[in-house]
């Protein structure tokens, strides 16, 4: 599973003000999954196997086109379109496209290949639902072949481009900003009967307490002994996320421990 979490999204540094705050998270967030091996723990491969449930009932169907008069197309769009595999001559123009590393695609990297695609065409107007299905192909690709470090936010962006696409009901509670309230879908289905018993069956590949206990020191054991409030903070805040059921270990949260710890440390 390495290195994905899914309700713990690994930092970018578009994220962050400094590369200062961007390198001070990605080691909060290493402590954090550090703490109980989260990536490996049977909770986490649950929480994919939910994703999958979610995507093959409410996004999936949505993929589909409805229109008959659309069944000959296509989204046109990348699943994996970045500078490294986008080939130009000497005049400038596009001479390949290939897909040789699973680098993450970028949304304004995508906006330009929209609309640079349009210009050469020669299209005046394309259709807003072609290029949000292009979204949702190139969202859908990214996570079901594992090649973004944000699958959470992938997910909900593309839960909500289907959800809007379908009219499906489920997940209709809003967040503060605006999105559907994946963590709570997400408890909500793991307290389904079948899930339960998925949960209890995954729990059987978990490592023993002592090994999960010898690999937790030696990850973060080393800086523990340097700044044991780092390891303080990695334990608080895996107590918080097994008492609260909508957390959610995000860019937010790091900038919130990075301003109190500003407060403390002045």
């Amino acid at each position: 599973m390495s290195p994905h979490a899914f309700f713990a999204p690994i930092p970018s540094p578009s994220e962050y003000d400094s590369w200062a705050s961007y390198r001070a998270a990605a080691g909060r967030w290493n402590d954090f999954v550090a703490v109980g091996q989260k990536i490996d723990h049977s909770k986490n491969r649950l929480a994919y196997c939910i994703a999958g449930q979610l995507l093959r009932d409410a996004v999936i169907p949505s993929l589909i086109f409805s229109d008959p008069s659309h069944t000959d197309g296509f989204p046109i769009g990348h699943p994996d379109l970045h500078l490294g595999n986008i080939f130009v001559d000497d005049d400038l123009n596009i001479t390949m496209m290939q897909n040789p590393s699973p680098l993450a695609a970028e949304d304004l990297l995508n906006a330009t290949f929209q609309a640079r695609l349009e210009q050469a065409c020669h299209i005046e107007h394309m259709p807003p639902n072609i290029w949000k299905r292009a979204d949702m192909m190139r969202l859908f690709h990214r996570l079901v072949r594992m090649l973004s470090t944000r699958d959470y936010h992938d997910f909900v962006a593309l839960y909500s481009l289907g959800r809007c696409s379908d009219g499906n009901e489920e997940g209709r509670s809003e967040s503060d900003e605006g999105n559907p309230d994946i963590p709570a879908l997400f408890a909500e289905r793991a307290r389904q009967s079948e899930n339960m018993q998925l949960l209890a069956e995954l729990r059987e590949d978990d490592s023993p307490p002592d090994y999960v206990k010898r690999q937790e020191q030696a990850s973060i054991l080393a800086r523990a002994q340097a700044h044991p409030e780092k390891l303080a903070v990695a334990r608080k805040l895996t107590l918080m996320s097994e008492m609260n059921e909508r957390f959610v270990a995000d860019r937010k949260l790091w900038r919130w421990i990075e301003d109190a710890m500003e407060d403390i440390h002045p």
